[in-house]
């Protein structure tokens, strides 16, 4: 008897996060909070192409956004034991958009180039198991632009890799920030919030 309680406590259980996950989890029929306007975001995704979000943050209110959204080109290609997919943003219409769209592109080259050459020691060992590296972009500019790269890489073992590459700079006069140059006091402020990430 308790176990047919259970039983239909869990079936109860099931059809309200069925419900709640078909409605979005919004009351009344309101739209999902977590879905973004075509004006808020740019996005590109397929069932070959990695997820790409342009913003996924629209600007606070009373700050109009001041630099165009960036175009994105698409690499999507497997070469030999090598899958390679990249989503690359390249800014243009401000100061330092040339510099940043460098740094960028130098960051998801280097990285191919590092799977590349592991490939090649493989294959001289004989190894030939499957290589990944996927990297996607995501930003927000409420006076100052902050680009973050998400790349991720598998060159053999039991996982892969996981690392953020982030870019912060001013628009108007196209200086770049350092991590340190965002706060008034580092040497305090960056402990602080090393410690605070830790534990997320």
């Amino acid at each position: 008897m308790k176990y047919i309680a259970f039983l239909r406590a869990c079936t109860a259980m099931l059809a309200v996060c069925l419900c709640l996950s078909a409605s979005g989890c919004s009351p009344n029929g309101e739209e999902s909070s977590s879905s973004t306007s075509s004006s808020q975001s740019s996005s590109i995704v397929s069932d070959s192409q990695p997820d790409i979000v342009g913003s996924s943050q629209a600007p606070l209110p009373e700050v109009q956004a001041t630099i165009p959204a960036p175009a994105i080109s698409i690499q999507n290609q497997t070469e030999g034991n090598i899958q390679v997919k990249i989503a690359s943003p390249h800014f243009s219409g401000f100061s330092g958009a040339d510099e940043l769209n460098a740094k960028i592109e130098q960051e998801q080259q280097e990285s191919i180039a590092e799977l590349r050459s592991i490939a090649n020691s493989g294959a001289e060992t004989g190894a030939t198991s499957s290589l990944f590296y996927q990297s996607v972009f995501d930003y927000q500019e409420n006076g100052l632009l902050s680009v973050w790269l998400t790349n991720e890489n598998y060159t053999g073992g039991a996982h892969g890799m996981n690392w953020v590459c982030s870019y912060n700079l001013n628009p108007e006069t196209g200086e770049f920030y350092a991590f340190r140059d965002l706060f008034r006091n580092p040497e305090e402020a960056i402990p602080e919030v090393t410690e605070k990430s830790s534990l997320i």
